[in-house]
């Protein structure tokens, strides 16, 4: 029983890591839903922001 617990835990975990959630958006930018594995080259006036293996391209807001 408890190889089975421990098992879905794994599983979850293992889960959970392989879904990277972008960070939160600098205040004032409008940020894309996506997550690049790499720092993207986001075109002007846009710029990357995250970390990791999730970054996206935001653009600042006036």
């Amino acid at each position: 029983m408890i190889f089975k617990v421990s098992t879905i835990l794994l599983a979850i975990l293992v889960t959970a890591q392989a879904n990277p959630v972008p960070r939160p958006a600098p205040q004032g930018a409008f940020c894309l839903a996506i997550c690049y594995f790499q720092k993207p080259n986001c075109t002007p006036p846009s710029f990357a922001s995250g970390g990791g293996n999730c970054w996206t391209c935001c653009t600042p807001q006036n």
